[in-house]
């Protein structure tokens, strides 16, 4: 079977591809958002989207932002006007709320007629996973854009410094009581053995986002939709902001920090400052995508990934990622046509298109290293750095884009990429003891119009309220044990209860849908 559907694939790909070169060349204006690290001001000088252009007949215009401040960026350019939008938007980080409002105010094509037809490597792994049609899908059948088909894998995880914990005798914590005592060890004694006591940082994180880690080993998951969840076992749509678990994770937190366990610059630190102090093997325990990001490449190994510790019930939840992530892909009413421009986004979701989106053009950045075409690696032609060759030249890194991951198709390419840091990373070295850990706390739910305005109105200032007060409480601006009613009362105040029962509806509409 697995043989039929690769074959079936490949198939659709070479259909699809010869369709469309004989086809005239088509010119697009698009907006998106460079990778991180990049040494391009432009996508069009991105070998992979060079090559995209060559492969499928078109020529795209690219209007680029930076990854900084990429909503204030992205809000500024959808606010210039409908008839001053793009053909397209590619790796533009859209939101839901971003592509709802689009949707609503007519200025979106709806691909759900078009796929069929012109899309059949999206159209194979939809077959492959049903999951996917019913994420993208709203109520009226409408589908507005297409998403990244991703790994279950979790990227972002927590690691802890093995080395550190050697160094001291010390087990791997697999409580959260055990992981409070090592980071006390980490601060009192001399963890990382440079003769200093003084100069380790027990935990750091980069905003209240990855301090959500934390308290999923709490039974909350505020990394979440705006923190709302279903815990296993039961069909009931809970809050995470104001649940009575989340008290206890604060306090928690706040102790971290009162006994300089939890780095004071947790809520203000930049990503260089982050990274200078994980290369100077200051840190003991950090959320990545993978550490050699953080503390580079030598001090990579001496890390290992820890799971969610398990809560009061004994279980260690995390949220599952879906399958399909991100409006990656959107077609506007002033794309002159869009069957072209599917066509186009539709061979990056075939085998070629999505080994070209994560390792870019054989021969140009990647290459064979053995004539059995089990291993390859990368291609180095000037003094940049694989994270910035990746950057530059693939598809994938920083925000959602439009492709599969190799793990979809039988060659798995990107398992048999000679790098041995990047080959550690989808292991029980560092990520899978997260992923074990994954279960579906969230499905991805779509939204009506009406309801997306309706919740617009109050559940972003809901999100926005509780990451300020989760700065306020851990640092101490405001008292956990005299003001968390208030807190409660202001939350409710503002809607969060009608925001709960809008998604208790949406996530029966959902397992309607399954069933």
């Amino acid at each position: 079977m697995k043989k039929l559907i690769s074959m079936f694939l490949c198939l659709s790909m070479l259909l699809s591809v010869a369709a469309i070169a004989e086809a005239p060349t088509h010119t697009f204006t698009v907006w998106g958002i460079l990778q991180p690290n990049t040494t391009h001001d432009t996508l069009e000088d991105n070998l992979s989207f060079q090559a995209l252009e060559k492969i499928t007949g078109v020529n795209l215009e690219w209007e680029c932002i930076t990854n900084e401040g990429i909503e204030e960026k992205r809000a500024l350019r959808l606010a210039q006007g409908a008839e001053n939008l793009p053909d397209l938007f590619i790796r533009a980080a859209l939101t839901d709320d971003e592509v709802i409002s689009l949707a609503g105010a007519g200025q979106l094509v709806d691909l759900a007629p078009l796929l069929e037809e012109y899309a059949p490597n999206f159209c194979a792994l939809m077959e492959r996973d049903p999951t996917i049609r019913v994420s993208i899908t709203d109520d009226e059948g409408h589908i507005w854009s297409l998403p990244q088909i991703c790994t279950f894998v979790e990227t972002a995880h927590m690691i802890i410094n093995k080395k550190w914990l050697d160094n001291l005798d010390l087990a791997v914590p697999t409580t959260v009581e055990e992981f409070y005592n090592c980071l006390v060890a980490f601060k009192e004694k001399d963890a990382n053995g440079n003769g200093d006591p003084n100069d380790e940082i027990p935990l750091s994180v980069r905003g209240v986002k990855y301090l959500n880690y934390v308290m999923e080993s709490f039974g909350v998951y505020p990394r979440n939709p705006y923190g709302m969840f279903v815990y296993p076992g039961t069909s009931e749509v809970q809050n995470s902001y104001i649940a009575d678990n989340m008290k206890e994770a604060l306090i928690f937190c706040k102790k971290l920090y009162d006994e300089g366990l939890l780095d004071h610059e947790s809520f203000v630190q930049d990503k260089p400052t982050y990274a200078a102090k994980g290369h100077a093997n200051r840190m003991g325990c950090m959320l990545v995508s993978g550490a050699f990001v953080e503390v580079g490449n030598e001090l990579h190994w001496d890390y290992i990934g820890l799971p969610v510790f398990p809560d009061a019930n004994g279980n260690a939840y995390s949220n599952a990622r879906s399958s399909a992530d991100g409006h990656t892909f959107v077609i506007t009413k002033n794309c002159e046509d869009p069957i072209a421009a599917l066509k186009m986004v539709d061979y990056l979701y075939s085998e070629e298109g999505t080994i070209m989106t994560w390792m870019g053009v054989e021969g140009e950045t990647w290459q064979w290293i053995n004539e059995e075409k089990t291993r390859w690696d990368w291609i180095i032609k000037d003094d940049r750095t694989v994270t910035q060759l990746r950057s530059s030249e693939t598809i994938q890194g920083g925000v959602q884009y439009p492709a599969a991951h190799p793990v979809w198709f039988e060659s798995d390419m990107w398992a048999k990429q000679a790098n041995e840091i990047e080959a550690s990373l989808d292991t029980d070295l560092f990520r899978m003891p997260l992923t074990d850990c994954c279960t579906m706390l969230w499905p991805d739910v779509t939204w009506t119009v009406e309801e997306n305005e309706e919740m617009s109105f109050f559940l972003p200032d809901c999100e926005n309220y509780y990451k300020a007060s989760v700065a306020d409480f851990v640092t101490g601006v405001r008292n956990i044990e005299t003001e968390w009613e208030d807190y409660v009362k202001t939350m409710k105040s503002m809607n969060i209860e009608e925001g709960i029962k809008m998604y208790q509806e949406a996530y029966d509409k959902y397992m309607a849908k399954m069933n």
